[in-house]
């Protein structure tokens, strides 16, 4: 496959994968929620936001890019050994 193919293939598929969110406890989103910002463990009272999907990920996307969430929709954010992700 050619180069220039491959490359617009993956940033498509990526672009995607970065902009597809899926609630997976409806009845949890009732009101403003507890993000967990790259959790790996469930937890009942925290909604898990990651770039990769998974089994625990309720919502899939890029850290830096949370306009996904409506305005006050998020009523606290934990984020831990996120920022070594980071472009700076």
């Amino acid at each position: 496959m050619p180069r220039h193919i491959y490359s617009l293939s993956a940033h498509v598929l990526l672009s995607l994968i970065r902009n597809w969110a899926r609630p997976r406890r409806e009845d949890k989103l009732s009101g403003p929620i507890k993000l967990h910002i790259g959790g790996q463990v469930a937890h009942p009272e925290w909604q898990i936001y990651d770039v990769r999907p998974g089994p625990l990920v309720d919502f899939v996307g890029d850290c830096a890019d949370l306009s996904l969430f409506d305005d006050e929709s998020v009523a606290e954010i934990y984020a831990s050994h996120v920022l070594e992700h980071l472009g700076y």
